[in-house]
């Protein structure tokens, strides 16, 4: 999902998910992962520093 230029979530990947969860729970897991992502690149696109 994070890596879209490397073909992304492949069918294989979310169909072993499914196996796992039910497609409501994929769904917010594939959200939470987006949301993670937009944050990382907010934070290296205006060099937000690490609080120490």
């Amino acid at each position: 999902m994070t890596l879209i230029h490397q073909h992304g979530l492949s069918d294989a990947s979310y169909q072993q998910a499914l196996q796992f969860f039910d497609k409501n729970y994929v769904a917010q897991i594939i959200l939470a992962v987006v949301t993670i992502n937009a944050w990382n690149r907010i934070a290296i696109s205006t060099q937000l520093e690490v609080p120490r």
